[in-house]
């Protein structure tokens, strides 16, 4: 009588072969992985099981640009099983990239319901001969799987040669998250990490199919749309906004939602180099950042005005030349109260302008970015401080008598010694702090939440006030100002410039007039351009106003005269 043979059990024979073999659940958490796919990986079994599939197999396509299908859900969606494209590229653990060849198929009970899928990969990384020309070695971000930005830049090469050689006309794009440090600072850099990757699969979802969406920054991705004319890049780039918009994460009991900024710059024959394209598209993102958040800025230079524009290092020549020989200068604007109970304001706010070498004045806008790009907006910050409480104190003692509003910067926020030069100025200044009232953005703020929390504080013990300038350009505007102590709200103009004809606006100020007031804050109206506007603000009791119909900036000096 023969002996009955002897059926290994599944997972020997699974640990036996080559291939890399992975099963999940319906639910896409894993069950079993074999050996192979354990070194592939970079995932022991213990460790792997009852994780989601997706956060131990990353997956994309030979172009870096798509994640492949990997749970029951979405095979299923796919036919059943996977098989174009064949090969991909497989991320590990470790950030080691696989050529492989591999298969994603439904599991069946004996009802026929489905009840799992099996993933099984090879290694061919040696046998594809042409790999190195396909995904040239580390072209990729480990953590999201998109492109780096070394490939993407060879690829935005490759676009700029044809629109130069044929006239193809490209959109490049930079993407910049809004109060994504906020994530890493109160959640933590893992929650960062997983925030990261689903952004990056919203936005690829929201690209064609030969596009390129890369990771070029912790919290920056770039774009090139090939073949794309602006305004459907643009109609892409409002697309990707308002899948950001849908993101959120929680900070203790507070929901708070993502934003970003987007700026595009178009690729055509007049371009010369791609490093100019990209300061252009960063410039676009800076801009769209400067006028609110979840913006789409479109940088559209004249071939005149490429020619004639200033490169980025005589910029930063000429910001160096202003500080070494103080060629800025201080400009007032009036901000007024709107009703006889209300005290007596902070009468006006300093704004700056630089003085080239023919005394011509350059506005804000110009030099900015620039300041920003190469970390000098803390130096310029205490130019400000000096000048407003030394060089203005006799204007402002002597004319005005009365107080005035100095601008920080977001990177003042993180100047650790910033306190103690706000301290050593006012000590040796005519000016009485109580005159003083220094501001910040409210997108400062909410990146630097804890700073500018404790930077506000310190200052109002110096017995300064403290303003939140743009207040409601932030999705989470209320959440956040509960956090901060300061004395004036300034109602972004945005909300203001429109109200009279948009009863949507109408609301939206009347709101933010309501809790501020209700939290103990005066309010201030910006961007105030017609009596209309005046007269409604007026009937809403906010405090104070400003814009042109109040009065345009003057240089403070001439104010003394």
């Amino acid at each position: 009588m023969m002996p009955e043979p002897c059926v290994p059990h599944p997972h020997l024979v699974l640990k036996a072969i080559g291939d890399a073999v992975i099963s999940a659940d319906v639910q896409g958490r894993i069950d079993y992985l074999n050996p192979a796919a354990e070194e592939m990986t970079g995932w022991p079994l213990e460790d792997s099981r009852g994780r989601p599939l997706e956060s131990i197999v990353s997956i994309i396509d030979e172009h870096g640009r798509t994640r492949r299908p990997l749970t029951a859900v979405q095979c299923e969606q796919q036919g059943g099983v996977v098989n174009l494209p064949q090969y991909g590229v497989l991320i590990s653990r470790s950030g080691r990239q696989f050529a492989i060849h591999y298969s994603n198929s439904l599991l069946h009970d004996e009802h026929g319901r489905v009840v799992g899928s099996v993933l099984v990969f090879s290694d061919v990384t040696r046998v594809r001969t042409q790999w190195q020309e396909v995904v040239p070695p580390a072209a990729h971000d480990p953590l999201t799987g998109l492109v780096n930005r070394r490939e993407f830049e060879r690829r935005l090469d490759r676009a700029l040669s044809s629109a130069q050689e044929q006239g193809v006309r490209h959109m490049l794009g930079y993407l910049d998250l809004d109060q994504f440090q906020l994530v890493n600072d109160t959640c933590g850099h893992d929650a960062g990490d997983t925030l990261l990757k689903q952004v990056a699969n919203l936005l690829l979802d929201k690209l064609r199919a030969r596009d390129t969406l890369a990771r070029t920054g912790g919290d920056a991705f770039s774009l090139l749309l090939e073949n794309c004319p602006e305004h459907k890049a643009s109609q892409i780039a409002e697309s990707m906004i308002g899948a950001i918009r849908q993101v959120t994460f929680c900070r203790g009991d507070t929901q708070c939602a993502l934003g970003a900024s987007i700026g595009l710059v178009p690729v055509t024959a007049e371009c010369q180099d791609i490093h100019v394209l990209l300061k252009q598209a960063d410039l676009a993102c800076s801009t769209a950042k400067r006028r609110g958040e979840n913006r789409v800025h479109i940088h559209l230079p004249s071939h005149d005005t490429v020619e004639r524009q200033p490169s980025h290092g005589s910029h930063l020549a000429r910001l160096q030349d202003a500080l070494a020989n103080n060629r800025f200068e201080l400009y007032a604007q009036p901000i007024v109260a709107l009703s006889a109970q209300t005290e007596p304001p902070l009468h006006y706010e300093l704004l700056l302008r630089l003085l080239d070498r023919r005394n011509q004045v350059v506005a804000p806008e110009a030099f900015i970015p620039t300041a920003e790009r190469y970390g000098l907006m803390t130096a310029i910050d205490r130019w400000v401080i000096h000048a407003a409480l030394h060089d203005a104190a006799p204007v402002l003692n002597g004319v005005l008598q009365s107080g005035i509003v100095i601008n920080l910067s977001g990177t003042s926020l993180n100047d650790g010694s910033l306190l103690d030069f706000v301290r050593a100025q006012l000590a040796s200044s005519a000016v009485a702090p109580h005159r003083i009232c220094f501001e910040i953005t409210e997108t400062a703020a909410i990146n630097s939440l804890t700073q500018a929390a404790q930077l506000i504080n310190a200052i109002k013990t110096l017995g300064c006030r403290f303003a939140l300038d743009d207040f409601g350009s932030g999705l989470s505007s209320f959440a956040y100002l509960k956090h901060l102590p300061v004395d004036y709200l300034k109602i972004d103009g945005s909300f203001v410039r429109d109200m009279v004809q948009d009863t949507v606006d109408q609301a939206i100020v009347g709101a933010m007039n309501k809790v501020g007031h209700l939290m103990g804050i005066q309010t201030i109206a910006e961007c105030v351009e017609n009596a209309a506007i005046l007269e409604m603000l007026k009937s809403f009791g906010v405090d104070y106003a400003q814009g042109y119909t109040i009065g345009r900036p003057r240089p403070l000096q001439s104010m003394a005269r």
